[in-house]
Parts: structure tokens; C-alpha cells; sequence
């Protein structure tokens, strides 16, 4: 049995908050039945290389001498270079669903990671464009929404941020096997709502995740 560091990393701070994503991640480093010292989680982009918590797992594994353990290999990053630095580095790093992989076959990995994170990226934006021309109305029209922060209104930047944000959401919670009413139910609770000021439906949900296939 090994001493792990276990590090786990979402992408937005709703993930953090619901533990959307991170219940998984937790049960997959878990069933690897090694002795969790401690864990340390980052609410960050995986092409963000300056991540405090992870800069505080690496120094506790380092310090230890133990092993830094994560899900799945994107979790702790999606850019090769950086990866590959962690990977020739003197900690040992376990990934919880290839725990048979050698360092070769993560540099692998690491490539197919960032490949697929530039997919996503491009599918994305392509899906904000078809989003657009549906006239997709998304949390800024809640009320309250601009309280505080109406010098952002009308910036279009901002909108394809929230709109990116909606898209990943849907995505991941189909992706973790929620149904559409379960999604349509989430959003609603979050105030999203449609171009016609209506709420969520498991149509819609079906429409935008057509939209991010």
C-alpha cells in the first residue's frame, strides 16, 4: 500500500460547489485502496500551469516521498509540455484509470489529452456560433443577474463566456450520466432561461447538447 497525495481539479467553481465531477474523482483515486495522506483540489482551467493547490500537493508528495495521484491524466493537466515536466520530475505520479501505465505511455497520453482539449475548444465555438443564430438566452436574463455589475452589460466577450460556461455544464453533467430532466432541473434551479424568457425543458437540454456533440 502506498501513501498517495491526491489531487483533483474542475473546471468552474459550480463544479466545486455541487461536486459535480469531483465525486468521481474522488471514488477513482479511492478504489485504487492506497493510503490517501492527504488532498488538495484546484477549481482551474487544465491548461493552467500555475495552480496553488497543485503547486502544495507536489510539495507534500515531494516532502513525503509519496505518490501524487489523480483520476484521470487531464486532471492534472491538458498540455503536454507541462505534463511531460511533471512526469521527468522526482515524484511519482499514479493516474487512477491506467495504474499500469509506464512513463512512456502517459507522455502518450498527455499528447492525446491536449489534442482532444483543441477539439473541444474548436467544437465549442463552433457550437457558440449555431447557439447564436438559435437566439439561446442564458442566465443573464435572470433577475438580479446584472445587479452590481452593469458596466458588463452588453460586453459580448462576457456573453460568450457565460455561454461557454452553460455549454461545458450541459455537456459534463450528460457526460456523468444525469438525464435530461435532471439537467433541465439543475438549470432551472440556477435561473437559466430560454430566448422566449421560459424555462429550461428536456427539449432545450436535447438542442444544446446537439449543439457541443
Amino acid at each position: 500500500m502506498k501513501n498517495i497525495i491526491a489531487y483533483y481539479r474542475v473546471s468552474t467553481r459550480e463544479q466545486s460547489q455541487s461536486g459535480l465531477g469531483l465525486d468521481a474523482q474522488r471514488q477513482a483515486i479511492e478504489k485504487l485502496g492506497h493510503n490517501i495522506v492527504a488532498s488538495y483540489t484546484d477549481v482551474a482551467s487544465g491548461r493552467k500551469d500555475n495552480r496553488t493547490q497543485l503547486a502544495l500537493a507536489l510539495e507534500h508528495a515531494k516532502k513525503l516521498g509519496a505518490t501524487l495521484a489523480v483520476a484521470k491524466l487531464d486532471r492534472l493537466s491538458r498540455r503536454v509540455s507541462f505534463t511531460a515536466k511533471l512526469l521527468e520530475g522526482n515524484i511519482a505520479i499514479l493516474v487512477a484509470d491506467q495504474p499500469e501505465a509506464t512513463t512512456m505511455l502517459l507522455h502518450m497520453l498527455s499528447v492525446f489529452a491536449e489534442s482532444e482539449a483543441k477539439a473541444i475548444s474548436d467544437r465549442t465555438k463552433a457550437a457558440l456560433e449555431m447557439a447564436k443564430k438559435r437566439g439561446v438566452l442564458l442566465g443573464s436574463a435572470r433577475p438580479g443577474h446584472w445587479d452590481g455589475r452593469e458596466h458588463l452589460r452588453g460586453n459580448s466577450q462576457n456573453k460568450q463566456t457565460v455561454a461557454l460556461g452553460l455549454l461545458n455544464q450541459v455537456k459534463q453533467l450528460r457526460n456523468d450520466g444525469h438525464t435530461l430532466q435532471d439537467i433541465a432541473d439543475r438549470l432551472n434551479a440556477q435561473g437559466v432561461k430560454t430566448v422566449k424568457g421560459c424555462d429550461v425543458s428536456t427539449v432545450q437540454v436535447s438542442r444544446w447538447l446537439k449543439v457541443v456533440a
